[in-house]
């Protein structure tokens, strides 16, 4: 199968580039888990997805 298949086929990407607030928290948990980040930060203090939303 090539790329360009697996991809319309699966759709990986997001469509509007929003991440949820529960999709941040949960990649600030594992870099948490693996000593990457110290802490979990507020969402407010991590990403603003304003721009992502605005078509």
């Amino acid at each position: 199968m090539s790329q360009w298949t697996c991809i319309q086929k699966n759709q990986p990407y997001a469509k509007d580039l929003v991440l949820s607030d529960r999709r941040i928290d949960y990649v600030q948990q594992v870099n948490v888990d693996f000593h990457v980040q110290k802490a979990v930060l507020p969402i407010a203090q991590e990403a603003d997805m304003g721009p992502a939303a605005t078509p």
